[in-house]
């Protein structure tokens, strides 16, 4: 009987390199064999550095928005790592059984592996929500960063509608209280991921990696006869007179809700841009009827923006845009705002939130008083309900007002009268894959110095008669 050779690399057993008689196995195995090879691990790492790079750079010149779009949370990174995270599984998994010398192999492997999982948990469930508060207010919801259509349709009874009424979504008239009473509107709540930058602006940015993170664009909703079309959006623009010379653009076309001799015109990219004016032209389509008009982000835009809609044949469609909140779960109160100001000037040398941290219930108990919070200082907090660690990070403020300015304000129960109030912007941030980047980056660390301590181990030399 024919001996079989032996392997040349000895560190895969030459069981693996045996040709299979069956060609689907000889197929899945040439795969494995492939997912396993350095060339594809060279290729794979190599590719993750120049991304990694080109993503450094994307984030000085155009922020953190825009890198999470363009990069970290596109599909086509996701893809990338998974490849990754095979080549590195498959790689380990060739070499069995394993020998001792290979300890730190499998360390170093195994801590890719945990690392990239907590990249993936980082993914899909962190939390990364703003939260704006004036002094003496407290809230347990904050904004997330993502945007969403909510359409809200009321069905309208042709028998009780006022036809004589100038209001397009006159209701019909209570007998009792002469209050417009209409049946609750059904909810119906559209996910939009607009990108970061204004649309007319993606030709000029180049191809990569901008052409491969996915917008919402075209239509988004088309059911039971509404249908939901975006056509153009801005990330940060504004109001201007007709008569005003702009670029061309489909932006500036006047629309439907468009206040008479005025029209919308993007603002070119900044990222150091604190506060943008979002909108987005959109088309909805009731049962045939056609309207287009400009929405607004709730903080941003003038009031005839906030809310559009149309009729149908029995009843009227609103649509807003807006983001959704979080639940923290807890509440957050801003105690005190403090501000420094440069000599002579009207710039911030130094500003700072001081915050408690209450339960959400309605008596609400402090967790936690008097927490420092500074652009360069954020602070952590746990929730003993939850066990969530969050982070809480200053990234600006507003003011100071008068209280006479904010009529709406929501204060606690015995909060003293200032005679001026600042509106602090907070950003809460929850990661829950933290833990497992911090034990991969260990393992990694960890694995390399087993396998320099064994190599010097088993290869130094040994001097005659030492065993």
């Amino acid at each position: 009987m024919p001996e079989i050779p032996k392997s040349r690399n000895p560190e895969i057993p030459s069981s693996t390199r045996a040709r299979p008689r069956l060609l689907p196995l000889g197929v899945l195995m040439g795969c494995y064999r492939f997912l396993a090879s350095s060339a594809l691990a060279t290729v794979t790492i190599a590719l993750v550095a120049v991304v990694l790079a080109w993503a450094t750079w994307i984030e000085s010149r155009y922020g953190t928005p825009a890198v999470q779009f363009g990069v970290y949370q596109s599909t086509w990174f996701a893809v990338l790592l998974a490849i990754l995270g095979a080549n590195v599984l498959a790689a380990a998994a060739i070499r069995f059984p394993w020998r001792h010398k290979q300890i730190g192999f499998l360390i170093v492997h195994a801590g890719i592996l945990v690392l990239l999982v907590g990249c993936w948990i980082s993914r899909e469930d962190s939390i990364d929500a703003r939260l704006v508060l004036f002094e003496g207010e407290s809230e347990s919801r904050a904004l997330d960063d993502r945007q969403q259509f909510v359409l809200s349709v009321q069905a309208i009874d042709s028998i009780g509608r006022d036809s004589s009424s100038k209001d397009p979504v006159a209701g019909p008239k209570s007998q009792t209280s002469g209050v417009t009473a209409w049946p609750a509107p059904t909810i119906v709540e559209i996910p939009f991921e607009s990108g970061p930058f204004n649309w007319g602006d993606y030709t000029a940015l180049g191809w990569f990696p901008w052409r491969l993170a996915h917008r919402d664009r075209g239509i988004l909703y088309d059911r039971d006869g509404i249908r939901l079309e975006v056509l153009d959006y801005c990330s940060d623009s504004r109001r201007v007179a007709e008569s005003e010379p702009t670029r061309n653009s489909d932006s500036d076309k006047p629309t439907g809700n468009s206040p008479p001799g005025r029209r919308v015109v993007p603002i070119p990219f900044d990222k150091d841009r604190t506060f943008r004016q979002q909108r987005a032209r959109v088309r909805l389509t009731v049962d045939g009827n056609q309207r287009e008009f400009w929405l607004a982000d709730p903080f941003a835009g003038e009031p005839d923006e906030r809310f559009g809609g149309a009729h149908g044949k029995d009843r009227v469609v609103m649509l807003r845009l807006e983001r959704p909140t979080v639940d923290l779960g807890f509440q957050v109160r801003l105690r005190d705002f403090e501000c420094q100001y440069d000599p002579g000037t009207s710039r911030a040398s130094h500003y700072e939130s001081r915050v408690d941290f209450l339960t959400a219930d309605k008596q609400a108990r402090a967790l936690e008083k008097d927490v420092p919070i500074a652009p360069n200082r954020p602070a952590r907090f746990t929730d003993p309900a939850s066990g969530r660690t969050f982070r809480l990070f200053q990234t600006s403020f507003d003011g100071p007002f008068v209280p006479e300015q904010l009529p709406e304000r929501n204060v606690g129960p015995g909060e003293a009268r200032r005679d001026r109030i600042y509106r602090s912007d907070l950003i809460v941030a929850y990661d829950p894959g933290r833990q497992w980047k911090y034990a991969g980056c260990l393992m990694i660390l960890a694995g390399i110095l087993v396998m320099y301590t064994m190599k010097a181990y088993f290869f130094r030399r040994r001097h005659k008669g030492v065993s």
